[in-house]
């Protein structure tokens, strides 16, 4: 459980259960959240050359949405959009990083034995 902005709280096994699990598993998702977490918002375009011009990734960034792990700002003056965690999704990406991390580990592990 973790504070939602509005003072409540957001269950993230009911995220997990409900949508987020199954939000994360088309490719490129998990990397989005990754590289949210580490270089803060971007701009749809600076997610697009760093993680995939993949066609579907707009329907992608929309599912991210849906499930409440982003947050798509569009700038009227502009018209480009900012994407931004939101808190659910900044405990999701701090886990999968935390994750990678120890899978990163695990390997230099397996491979220095060989």
């Amino acid at each position: 459980m973790m504070d939602a902005e509005d003072g409540g709280m957001v269950d993230l096994d009911s995220v997990a259960s409900g949508c987020g699990a199954a939000v994360l598993g088309e490719r490129h998702k998990v990397s989005v959240l990754l590289l949210l977490r580490r270089e803060g918002p971007c701009m749809k375009t600076d997610i697009y050359s760093s993680v995939s011009t993949n066609p579907r990734m707009p329907e992608k960034l929309d599912m991210l949405e849906h499930a409440g792990l982003i947050v798509q700002t569009p700038d009227t003056s502009t018209r480009r959009v900012t994407i931004s965690l939101t808190p659910a999704g900044e405990e999701v990406a701090s886990m999968l990083a935390e994750i990678s991390r120890i899978v990163s580990g695990i390997m230099s592990d397996v491979g220095s034995q060989d």
